[in-house]
């Protein structure tokens, strides 16, 4: 369940795992390419603290290159205050389990420079990354 202002509605996961064999080689061919694979699920829109959030990193270290005095992060929370967030960051979740924002460190750092607890975000999982322990997990993305 997640908490959209007052009212409290069910976490939609959108899943699309056969699992078995299917899964072993998808895995398998995701490993050999270097890639993250098929998508098998999707929570869309699910509030996220953003004390969570800032412990992932980026895909490609964007996030040690971004400071509290960065131009954008500023820009794009002032943004956030007058329009609110209009695109949620894009979060990945591989085959262990394991996040990565694909999309959206400067939102996530504008949304707590602004003093913002959660904020929404899209979450995909990669080859079965849906049944793995991690930071955004199913099970404990159901507790936020």
């Amino acid at each position: 369940m997640s908490w959209y202002g007052n009212i409290k509605v069910a976490l939609k996961i959108t899943r699309d795992n056969p699992g078995g064999v299917w899964l072993e080689s998808e895995r398998k061919r995701a490993e050999d390419r270097g890639t993250l694979g098929a998508l098998t699920a999707q929570i869309l829109d699910v509030l996220v603290p953003v004390d969570i959030l800032i412990q992932i990193e980026g895909t490609m270290g964007e996030h040690l290159r971004i400071d509290e005095d960065d131009e954008r992060v500023r820009e794009l929370s002032e943004s956030i205050k007058s329009e609110g967030l209009t695109s949620p960051p894009f979060i990945s979740v591989d085959m262990h389990g394991d996040a990565k924002v694909r999309e959206g460190n400067h939102r996530i750092r504008a949304a707590k420079l602004i003093g913002l607890k959660s904020i929404p975000v899209q979450i995909g999982y990669y080859c079965g990354g849906e049944d793995e322990d991690g930071i955004l997990s199913v099970d404990r993305v159901k507790s936020f």
